[in-house]
């Protein structure tokens, strides 16, 4: 589990550094190296890259923190009064 979490930031930190990069190649608009049009349409992706990342790292990090509740409610049912689960409700089990 922890390699799961450790993979997405990995990823988090990767894409802010491709995203500094990318406001670095306006430097090279600047050159006149490239376009304005290109170097903006980059910087656009790598945004739309960076919050799709950062939307499955959140959900992966819930996720987790889900299912190490319902471990919890298995060997302490008296000190939890609430269980999460991952089913749906007509599908979950008991703990009776």
């Amino acid at each position: 589990m922890m390699n799961d979490i450790n993979r997405h930031i990995l990823v988090v930190w990767q894409s802010i550094a491709t995203l500094v990069a990318a406001f670095a190649g306006f430097t090279l608009v600047e050159k006149q190296m490239i376009t304005l049009d290109l170097a903006t349409s980059i910087l656009i992706l790598l945004c739309a890259w960076l919050c799709l990342h950062l939307l499955d790292a959140s959900y992966w990090y819930n996720r987790n923190l889900g299912i190490i509740a319902n471990i919890e409610c298995q060997f302490q049912p008296n000190l939890i009064s609430k269980r999460f689960t991952t089913t749906s409700a007509a599908t979950a089990p008991t703990t009776e």
